[in-house]
């Protein structure tokens, strides 16, 4: 098991280089970009939504498009600034609701992940835990219901109505 040692400056470099590398694919976009070391070992993802008890991650994001780079070498293990790697990539408003739908329907479930505080010995952050086929699937399977409860809910995040309906154009095809 490949073990990894928290640092945010790392991390930070890390994650600009790759959203340079992805600068082009989604030019005039605001993009939130995520990179998931361990997706390799596990081929799951952490979507975080909660960082020292307060809200992060997708919660927070003000973001169009919430982003996972997954880095592999040709063995398939981990390669931190890695060229090979693959892309994960949902509209901000359909993930949320993706994760939501999840939750209610008792598919997913909170966990702790991210970094360990050094003097409680505990992960500081919740978030789910999820392969990227999973939310993928959950999408091309629940079209009606989510676009059902989206009419129901209105606009309840700082998106226009026009870049929602450009996101929910893009699921019911």
């Amino acid at each position: 098991m490949t073990v990894f040692n928290n640092n945010f400056e790392r991390d930070l470099i890390m994650g600009e280089m790759y959203e340079r590398k992805l600068s082009d694919k989604f030019a005039g976009k605001s993009i939130e970009v995520k990179t998931d070391l361990m997706w390799c070992e596990t081929g799951n993802i952490f979507i975080e939504y909660q960082c020292r008890n307060k809200p992060s991650g997708i919660e927070t994001t003000l973001s169009e498009d919430y982003i996972f780079i997954l880095p592999f070498d040709s063995n398939k293990k981990n390669r931190k600034g890695t060229d090979n790697f693959l892309i994960a990539s949902w509209p901000t408003n359909i993930l949320k609701k993706v994760l939501q739908c999840m939750v209610d329907d008792d598919l997913i479930r909170a966990k702790e992940g991210g970094e360990t505080d050094r003097t409680t010995g505990k992960k500081v952050s919740m978030g789910y835990v999820i392969k990227p086929e999973d939310i993928s699937n959950y999408i091309r399977n629940n079209k009606e219901k989510l676009l059902e409860e989206e009419t129901h809910e209105g606009n309840s995040n700082t998106q226009t109505e026009q870049e929602q309906q450009t996101a929910w154009e893009a699921l019911r095809t």
